[in-house]
């Protein structure tokens, strides 16, 4: 493919972030993440997924609890 004219025009990112921004899916593919990585014991990376999730969905009540589940345990340790 020979491409002309302005190629940044042909990849405009703002489309690409706001379909990640408004995506539900990710939303609870991040919040499944984070459950694995508690599971595992592994608690600074479960609290980086439920963030991410939240930062997509901010009423995902499962990762709002998941979230505030793991940061009682870690103030309880």
């Amino acid at each position: 493919c020979t491409c002309q004219g302005n190629i940044s025009s042909w990849f405009d990112n703002s489309i690409f972030e706001t379909v990640l921004s408004s995506n539900k899916g990710l939303a609870k593919t991040y919040n499944n993440l984070g459950y694995c990585y508690a599971m595992n014991n592994n608690f600074e990376e479960s609290i980086y997924y439920f963030q991410q999730s939240l930062e997509i969905w901010p009423d995902f009540n499962d990762a709002k609890r998941n979230l505030k589940a793991i940061q009682s345990q870690l103030m309880q340790n």
